[in-house]
């Protein structure tokens, strides 16, 4: 920084009034970089960003259909069809929703400690196709590790849904008049925990 002085002269030929002596800055002052906003300037205003939604844990259902009681009995008379025979003969076709599953003999298989487990796919599928058709009077199912619902379906468009069973208990419907069935199918849906459904058994009763 450097002083000058102005002398009595110059200081009488200025209009407006000053000091007799000023500050001339040599080098300019480096300005400092300001972390807010500028000065006189509002501060802006701060926006939160929104939390992502977790999606509630929504339970998988059963497609609407007649609401029937699971704990009913196979009429008089009524006959288990042996469909791991007709399967080996080439009489019932089994699929499913869930590709690639493996072996659905454990659904047929007549033992009730076998089952076939979902891949977390939920309700799990078997469909029924009978080179035959089949006259039924009722069909049996056994699921396990969870309670669950179920539903028989005709190609008709027959479709009954039974009410909430407990774990590891078997559950029939009996139909009023029998069923002529060539396609038919099973749905079971696991109602608790997880959505991987353990199918024990399927019956059929004509």
């Amino acid at each position: 920084m450097r002083r000058v002085c102005l002398g009595l002269g110059a200081l009488l030929s200025v209009s407006v009034a000053v000091s007799a002596c000023e500050y001339v800055w040599e080098d300019e002052t480096p300005q400092l970089k300001r972390s807010g906003a500028p000065q006189g300037r509002p501060e802006p205003q701060r926006i939160a960003k929104p939390k992502p939604v977790t999606p509630p844990d929504v339970r998988p259902t059963l497609a609407p259909g007649e609401e029937v009681s699971g704990m009913q009995k196979i009429p008089e008379g009524g006959k288990k069809l042996d469909l791991t025979a007709l399967r080996e003969s080439g009489e019932l076709i089994l699929a499913s929703n869930i590709p690639g599953l493996g072996d659905f003999n454990n659904v047929v298989d007549e033992f009730e400690n076998t089952l076939s487990k979902s891949d977390g796919t939920n309700p799990f599928i078997v469909s029924f196709t009978f080179k035959t058709p089949r006259k039924l009077k009722g069909v049996k199912v056994l699921s396990t590790y969870s309670d669950y619902k179920w539903a028989f379906s005709s190609k008709d468009g027959k479709r009954f849904v039974t009410d909430v069973i407990i774990d590891g208990q078997w559950s029939t419907i009996a139909f009023k008049e029998p069923i002529v069935c060539s396609t038919c199918q099973v749905e079971v849906l696991r109602v608790v925990r997880d959505n991987f459904v353990h199918l024990n058994e399927i019956e059929f009763y004509e």
